[in-house]
């Protein structure tokens, strides 16, 4: 299974396809269908399945207690819409392969679960190679998916803005005004993310980028969020500050050391 991993990580999808049971594929066939098989198999699992190597067996036989025939071990279930399939490895001869059973369900699974349509017009180069678990395609896709999210954002931030400026500009007030101004760079950059995250799901990123991404992007909404509230702060201790600085009485005095000192803290 190791051997698989890495072939595969490499690119090397002929050497990958040895590590396949393709007694099922017709001999005339095998040259051409193993990469394709190994290939599929790969973005299948990159997407749906972290395999964990070291909980495989390292006996020959392999686990004797897993309740499943000799000769078969489970690496792992891949979850589909019809049910959990299991990624099976099975010995043939003296050696591991990766089941005939499982080899012959890559198709339908990479069909599921792969690149979709749009896999068939994505350039080789741009599918081999990869950095940090992600395909050079995959990178094109998320700088893409970043600049379009931001601007998308700001356009409509800004027409937002005009939409609101008229029902702004009949208030006798100025405080609407900040506070449309102190809000509008932080809800652009949550919007931002909100549409960002969705379109980088979309990229069929592997499970590690998956979890990274969302995890970051998570943490990015919290900090816009703070941002905000920061803002707002700032704008009604402004507001405030302004009030008691037309106040001149006793009262106003002692207000105006209390905001200092909530400002200084």
């Amino acid at each position: 299974m190791l051997g698989y991993l890495e072939a595969s990580r490499d690119a090397d999808y002929s050497l990958a396809a040895q590590y396949l049971d393709l007694r099922r594929v017709p001999a005339k066939r095998r040259e051409k269908r193993g990469p394709k098989l190994a290939r599929e198999l790969k973005v299948v699992l990159d997407r749906t399945l972290w395999v964990d190597v070291d909980a495989l067996s390292d006996a020959p036989e392999g686990h004797r207690d897993d309740d499943l025939p000799a000769r078969r071990e489970l690496v792992g279930e891949v979850s589909t819409e019809s049910g959990p399939v299991p990624i099976l490895l099975e010995r043939v001869g003296n050696e591991w392969l990766i089941a005939g059973s499982t080899v012959s369900r890559i198709p339908a699974l990479y069909a599921e679960l792969g690149y979709g349509p749009v896999g068939k017009y994505i350039p080789a180069p741009l599918l081999d190679i990869q950095f940090l678990e992600l395909e050079l395609w995959q990178w094109i896709g998320l700088i893409l998916a970043l600049i379009l999210a931001y601007a998308l954002a700001s356009g409509l931030a800004m027409g937002a803005a005009r939409a609101f400026a008229p029902l702004l500009a009949r208030t006798d007030t100025e405080i609407d005004d900040q506070l449309l101004k102190a809000a509008t760079s932080p809800l652009t950059a949550t919007l931002a993310i909100s549409l960002f995250y969705p379109a980088a799901r979309a990229l069929s990123l592997s499970l590690p980028a998956q979890r990274f991404i969302g995890g970051l992007c998570k943490g990015l909404v919290v900090v816009t969020i703070a941002w905000l509230a920061m803002r707002l702060i700032d704008l009604g201790t402004e507001v405030l500050w302004g009030e008691l600085t037309d106040n001149d009485d006793s009262d106003g005095d002692a207000l105006r050391v209390m905001v200092s000192a909530k400002i200084m803290f």
